[in-house]
């Protein structure tokens, strides 16, 4: 037979951009096992028994990085820009799905991003009447409020809610016509499902107020 370690390594040898991410499971407690394992081609590795806890975990974070990018940080600031640190950005994650959210919050964390979260349009807004955020992400299709509903109330303006916050849709439909509904809606600009790594961190440098001079 083949063990695990040989295996991974010959379908990394392969095609290395178009392997499978591979998690490692083993009952063996060696100290040199994760570098091996990652030699090897895997991705991840988890001591047997395997608790379904850290496994949603281990594949939660290999989802939101599917796509082989690094693990970094937002783009560096041009030189000679006053920013705020994008960092301290409060950010609101509208999405109704657990496992949606929880990709979106581990991708935001590796940008050095923290979210609250909101499961629905009426959650959304009683959080955004209650701090100040600097960006929603906006799930489209959500029970009890949807995200274009939502987006209509906060641009005509409710309660404390500041009217021009930037909104990102974040839609399972990548068709011109939804595009046109987002941004018809009031939405400043729109992400497709499943959320690309590197996409996101782009639009979040895009629309977080990062012009605000020190000032401010």
């Amino acid at each position: 037979g083949m063990d695990g370690i040989t295996l991974g390594r010959d379908i990394q040898s392969g095609k290395p951009d178009s392997a499978p991410r591979m998690i490692m499971m083993s009952s063996m407690t060696r100290q040199d096992l994760p570098e091996t394992a990652g030699k090897s081609g895997f991705a991840a590795l988890l001591h047997k028994p395997v608790q379904p806890q850290g496994l949603k975990k281990v594949m939660c974070s290999l989802i939101a990085h599917k796509h082989h990018e690094p693990v970094g940080s937002l783009p560096p600031e041009k030189k000679g820009d006053k920013r705020f640190d994008l960092r301290k950005a409060r950010i609101l994650l509208v999405e109704d799905n657990q496992v949606n959210q929880q990709v979106a919050i581990l991708m935001l964390k590796k940008l050095g991003l923290r979210a609250d979260t909101a499961a629905n349009g009426r959650e959304a807004l009683d959080a955004l009447g209650s701090l100040p955020y600097d960006l929603v992400l906006m799930d489209v299709q959500m029970p009890v409020m949807d995200g274009l509903e939502t987006t209509r109330v906060i641009r005509r303006g409710y309660r404390e809610i500041r009217p021009d916050i930037p909104i990102i849709a974040m839609t399972a439909h990548a068709m011109e016509s939804d595009r046109k509904k987002c941004l018809a809606a009031g939405m400043d600009d729109y992400i497709s499902k499943p959320v690309n790594y590197n996409t996101l961190a782009e639009l979040l440098v895009k629309w977080l107020p990062f012009h605000r001079t020190e000032t401010d």
